[in-house]
């Protein structure tokens, strides 16, 4: 499979609004700053297939309105967008466990489970992908406040045309 990932850089664009806490009726200390990536497409072979895996916008200290937020003082969550569009001729399954977070002090994070479907309803599901369509969502993860955009990597993790193991590191800054 061929898989085209696409993000770089970033420049602000989103509010700096805060997030409302349901529990407290008051303001959150979330900011829930979106930065839209430059698109700068990479394409890597990986098993049988060829997917565009692009991300659109990346979230810093993310946190849906009106939810309560559970998160300590010193962690925040991270909302990468993406579209996953299949260019292959047979179906392609993709699921959102091969993609991870690596940050300056972590490696390897999985989606985070703070965020689930009673609190957002965009998140990036696995699916099976017929020809020429694609899917857009959202993956989350759970990183400390000190985590900038250029301390992150989003990983895909894969298999080549041999099933051996092959990840792929996406850098959002550079």
């Amino acid at each position: 499979m061929i898989v085209s990932i696409v993000a770089c850089g970033g420049k602000q664009e989103g509010s700096n609004t805060d997030s409302s806490d349901q529990e407290t009726g008051g303001k959150s200390k979330h900011k829930n700053e979106k930065i839209a990536v430059n698109k700068t497409a990479k394409v890597f072979a990986i098993g049988k297939g060829e997917a565009d895996v692009k991300v659109t916008s990346v979230t810093m200290d993310f946190f849906p309105e009106g939810k309560v937020v559970l998160l300590g003082d010193d962690k925040q969550v991270v909302r990468f967008e993406l579209e996953i569009t299949n260019n292959n001729d047979d179906e392609f399954s993709f699921n959102n466990t091969t993609l991870r977070l690596n940050t300056n002090t972590e490696k390897d994070k999985t989606l985070a489970i703070i965020i689930n479907k009673s609190n957002a309803n965009d998140i990036l599901e696995s699916a099976k992908i017929a020809k020429g369509k694609s899917i857009k969502g959202a993956m989350y993860y759970e990183v400390p406040t000190s985590v900038t955009l250029k301390d992150m990597t989003l990983v895909f993790k894969g298999y080549d045309e041999k099933m051996q193991a092959k990840n792929i590191e996406i850098p959002f800054a550079q």
